[in-house]
């Protein structure tokens, strides 16, 4: 998927101090109020971005939190599960190829396009929104060993 992703709507959160900002695909000049209280009501019927200062997240609602990343070290595994799918390493130490099915908010291939620098690594999403948040989280672009590929993970495989 080539490209660049679309500017972000910010709109700070309706709690003051919270320090809390949410990013929306939604053009410039929408209604915060309107789209502020279909997010927290869990009416919004796409994903988007939350960043509290140290972290950035991406939610489809509040129910779950589907990808964090650490501002300060973009390429850490900030959540537990990222970590845990990591343990094919112990099978396969040097990959040549990595699939990806689903991208979220990148972490996983933000840390295989890191540190597999020999690998092939292909992320298939079938959310078009959720690849248009893909600069938000620093993913890299398609390059000669990166692709996104937008499509059904289980029709793909």
């Amino acid at each position: 998927m080539k490209g660049r992703s679309p500017p972000l709507l910010a709109i700070e959160s309706a709690f003051p101090g919270a320090n809390v900002m949410l990013r929306l695909l939604e053009p410039p000049g929408s209604c915060h109020d309107t789209l502020r209280e279909k997010v927290y009501s869990g009416s919004y019927d796409k994903p988007f971005v939350l960043d509290n200062g140290p972290r950035r997240f991406l939610h489809f609602d509040f129910a779950a939190i589907q990808s964090a990343m650490e501002l300060s070290n973009p390429l850490r595994l900030a959540l537990a599960y990222t970590r845990k799918m990591m343990a094919f390493l112990l099978f396969n130490r040097c990959p040549n190829r990595i699939l990806l099915l689903g991208l979220g908010g990148g972490s996983l291939a933000k840390f295989c396009y890191a540190n597999f620098p020999a690998a092939s690594l292909t992320a298939v999403e079938v959310n078009r929104d959720v690849i248009a948040l893909r600069d938000a989280f620093g993913i890299p672009a398609d390059d000669d060993r990166f692709r996104v590929v937008n499509a059904d993970g289980a029709a793909y495989v």
